[in-house]
């Protein structure tokens, strides 16, 4: 999900920009750390957006996406830092939200990070990643019923492309996932063949429904 909330984020904004000559150095940099970011090479990512957030620190999105580049390399707290100075120039932003979210939840902070994805949702309810997200993080800590909640909810809104899979097949995959965490596993495998049949290269699914199918021709629906 990570990297899907990366592609969703990493956009360039230069309306705020006052000099033609300053846009056009700043969509350099911009490019070069998107490329950065894409091949996995974080650090120098980093430090180009550091660059771009020098050049204009006035633009909420570098700072997201420092924020974004942060988490990949393990450094939350900065990372929630930088999310935090991008919340002071666009405060009602639910992507700076969705991933405050994920910060918070890879340090096990489980109740903030479901307010921070409430509060993504009341400023877009129709980014179908939040409901992902927050389903995610549900599910994990044993909240299965809420969890199968939020997925049919992100169902239920408009798909969106992303790395490693649109928004519902992502949806669909843990939804199968919940399901066969309560036993439910022709329901489970009906969710990962539609998965697949969205992205039919997805290699968590295809595994999941192997397992599923495994536990159903055993009779040993596992509980995990």
């Amino acid at each position: 999900m990570r990297r899907f909330l990366a592609a969703a984020v990493l956009t360039l904004s230069l309306a705020a920009m006052p000099q033609v000559g300053a846009a056009q150095g700043i969509e350099q940099i911009w490019q070069q750390a998107n490329a950065a970011f894409d091949a996995g090479n974080y650090p120098e990512a980093e430090a180009l957006w550091r660059r771009a957030i020098a050049i204009d620190p006035r633009n909420a999105r570098a700072y997201n996406n420092l924020g974004i580049v942060l988490v990949e390399q393990g450094k939350i707290e900065e990372a929630l830092a930088a999310y935090g100075n991008a919340l002071e120039r666009d405060g009602k932003n639910a992507y700076i939200y969705n991933n405050i979210g994920w910060a918070l939840a890879l340090q096990g902070k489980t109740q903030e990070a479901i307010d921070a994805y409430n509060l993504a949702g009341q400023y877009n309810p129709q980014l179908a990643a939040i409901y992902n997200n927050a389903a995610d993080l549900l599910r994990k800590v044993g909240q299965i019923d809420d969890a199968i909640v939020a997925y049919r909810e992100a169902l239920n809104l408009p798909n969106i492309e992303g790395l490693p899979a649109d928004a519902h097949t992502l949806a669909h995959n843990g939804l199968g996932l919940a399901l066969q965490q309560q036993g439910k596993l022709k329901g489970a495998i009906d969710e990962f063949e539609q998965a697949l049949r969205l992205t039919p290269n997805y290699e968590p699914a295809k595994r999941n429904l192997a397992e599923a199918k495994r536990q159903l021709e055993n009779g040993l629906p596992r509980v995990e």
